[in-house]
């Protein structure tokens, strides 16, 4: 913006030579910083197809990934809210386990087929389809990025801040799990800093993810899981 006041101050200066006059240079400099104002403005959001791109471009390469998560969830009946933690690890394909450390220690854990769901307080253990979990919609981003267009209409929401991008992902089939999925992410590096997982009783549950490391490895042994004796196992 300096750079132009001083041009446009000399070239009134140059055209008036001594007989340039205040309200000449007055005029220049107050249409200099009005151009300038309209550059700093300009839209730097992108696009709809720019996020997309971005995303897919971030996610399809990593092959592995460890994090931590805060999980807050909100139900549309009960004023209170449930908060937990804990750490997540991810393989692909389809692998992940969940540890939540607190309020309670649970463990999830599945092969990309079949999720695990352990209890040791109570020696209680579940066993459940993966794709009806919400933590395997929470991580929808990881499981095949490129088809997201194919299975959800996809739509930009209000940014958290002037540094993010907000995608709302509805599913087109009519998902009985769950009826929305929001991420929100970095608008330049388009990582993915937080999901919202709506559903289809209007409850929210919403994931931070914190300390995300692409670069460590995770042993495939992680995602497996045998019923510690005595425990009772149900399947759902």
């Amino acid at each position: 913006m300096t750079r132009t006041i001083l041009a446009t101050l000399l070239v009134a200066l140059w055209a008036g030579s001594a007989w340039a006059t205040t309200a000449q240079v007055t005029t220049a400099l107050t249409e200099a910083n009005e151009e300038a104002a309209g550059e700093e403005e300009e839209d730097t959001t992108p696009t709809l197809d720019e996020v997309i791109a971005g995303v897919e471009r971030k996610y399809e390469k990593i092959r592995h990934m460890r994090m931590d998560f805060r999980q807050i969830l909100r139900r549309k009946a009960d004023p209170r809210t449930r908060r937990a933690s804990g750490k997540i690890e991810f393989l692909r394909p389809g692998k992940m386990r969940w540890q939540y450390e607190r309020p309670e220690r649970v463990l999830y854990v599945s092969d990309g087929d079949v999720l695990w769901s352990y209890q040791p307080e109570d020696a209680l253990v579940y066993k459940a389809r993966i794709e009806g979990s919400r933590l395997y919609h929470a991580l929808r981003f990881l499981f095949g990025i490129g088809d997201l267009r194919e299975s959800f209409e996809i739509t930009m929401g209000p940014a958290h801040g002037p540094e993010t991008a907000y995608l709302v992902l509805t599913p087109k089939d009519g998902h009985q799990d769950y009826k929305e999925l929001a991420l929100v992410l970095d608008r330049e590096s388009f990582e993915i800093s937080e999901s919202f997982l709506v559903d289809p009783l209007g409850n929210v549950t919403h994931y931070i993810f914190d300390n995300r490391d692409y670069e460590t490895p995770v042993a495939p042994e992680r995602f497996k899981f045998s019923p510690p004796p005595g425990v009772s196992v149900q399947e759902l």
